[in-house]
């Protein structure tokens, strides 16, 4: 839920008003809900079929395959692109930069 919140709060910044009037969160809410049902269906499907055709070793294994597979797109993308850690941290020290030089900034009263 919190990978679909933050994309799309992205978008939001973006493109303010592009959400809808719920605005981004409830884009994000509805895309959890959609994918967690589209899982428990298919999910539901597939294993039914493979269990009564094959029988429960080849649905285990056919799990296993799937896991293995669904895998690396999820941690290549997961916290963002792997590739991008030279951009990551070159945010973070903009921010530190940024956080650092506006505690500096303010004049006393």
């Amino acid at each position: 839920m919190a990978e679909f919140t933050n994309i799309a709060t992205n978008k939001e910044e973006k493109l303010p008003g592009s959400m809808g009037s719920g605005g981004a969160y409830a884009q994000s809410y509805s895309l959890f809900n959609m994918s967690w049902a589209l899982g428990s269906l298919l999910g539901s499907y597939f294993a039914g079929g493979v269990r009564e055709k094959a029988g429960w070793g080849t649905m285990g294994w056919t799990y296993a395959i799937l896991c293995a597979v669904v895998s690396v797109p999820t941690l290549l993308y997961c916290g963002g692109w792997i590739g991008d850690e030279k951009q990551r941290q070159r945010d973070r020290k903009q921010v530190q930069d940024a956080d650092s030089g506006s505690s500096t900034s303010e004049t006393p009263a």
